[in-house]
């Protein structure tokens, strides 16, 4: 399980629409993007290739320095336009008492039986303070209250807010617990902060996200008494995020930014050319 979340996490994939064309050229691995317009870029590696895997730099000795060095690089050089955003699926712990539309992976991913445990995987989105306030997702709330700046500042030995779609009324009320995994390491507890409206939604760049059967939760803040290992693999997740742009000329200067950083930490980012 835990090889599986490692590369879910560091899996690298390329959000556009019409306004961005992609083509990779696999000989020379090289991306090339064509823009017109705004909108979001997720951050992806090269780690994953034929001769290495994205496990093996997590094995390296200066991995966590790498990590923990290019994350806060990129938040001093992007600030409210780097999205510590991510589809992390809360995996659901105990018998889950809804049909599988609410899993990801449907009926085949529901109440798997894993070194014990009974897991089932839910369709979640991760968040942090800029996204929230940039989609104005507080406006989107049925019943409950968005998300605080202190959310933001949670480990996982605390219990983790989490506010539910629509739907998730059948199951919870506002204020209930339920345990989950997260990252394939940490059992956390999570807590009904409230419902958004139903049919609500958000856009990622060209992807509408119905929130109907979606738990949305504050992006997790590293921990001293965290391990290792969990702290790794999330700074992986945070490392690749989403940048968002405002056209052609202005992704051009961020990705020089992402350049320099890139060769300042020798996280190997995958920087596209762009016609």
């Amino acid at each position: 399980m835990k090889k599986l979340m490692i590369i879910l996490a560091a899996a690298g994939l390329l959000y556009g629409c019409c306004r961005i064309v992609i083509s990779q050229d696999t000989a020379e691995k090289s991306q090339e993007i064509t823009v017109s317009e705004g909108g979001d870029w997720m951050l992806t590696d090269d780690y994953d290739s034929r001769d290495s895997s994205f496990e093996d730099f997590l094995k390296q000795k200066d991995a966590y320095d790498t990590l923990k060095e290019t994350y806060e690089m990129l938040n001093n050089a992007f600030g409210g336009d780097y999205y510590d955003v991510g589809r992390q699926d809360i995996e659901y712990l105990g018998k889950f008492p809804r049909d599988e539309a609410y899993v990801s992976g449907g009926k085949d991913a529901m109440n798997q039986k894993i070194n014990g445990q009974i897991l089932s995987p839910l369709e979640s989105l991760q968040v942090s303070y800029n996204f929230v306030c940039q989609k104005k997702m507080n406006e989107l709330i049925g019943t409950g209250e968005m998300f605080g700046k202190e959310d933001y500042q949670r480990g996982a030995e605390q219990i983790i807010p989490v506010l539910a779609g629509a739907s998730y009324q059948k199951m919870f009320k506002a204020g209930d617990t339920f345990q989950g995994k997260y990252l394939g390491e940490k059992d956390l507890k999570f807590q009904i902060r409230g419902f958004f409206k139903k049919d609500a939604g958000i856009s990622l760049d060209n992807e509408e996200i119905l929130l109907d059967r979606m738990l949305v939760f504050p992006s997790l803040s590293l921990k001293e008494n965290d391990s290792g290992e969990f702290q790794k693999i999330l700074l992986s997740v945070k490392c690749q995020g989403y940048l968002h742009y405002d056209g052609k000329s202005d992704l051009e200067k961020k990705l020089k930014q992402l350049e320099k950083i890139k060769k300042e930490t020798g996280f190997r980012y995958t920087i596209p050319k762009i016609r």
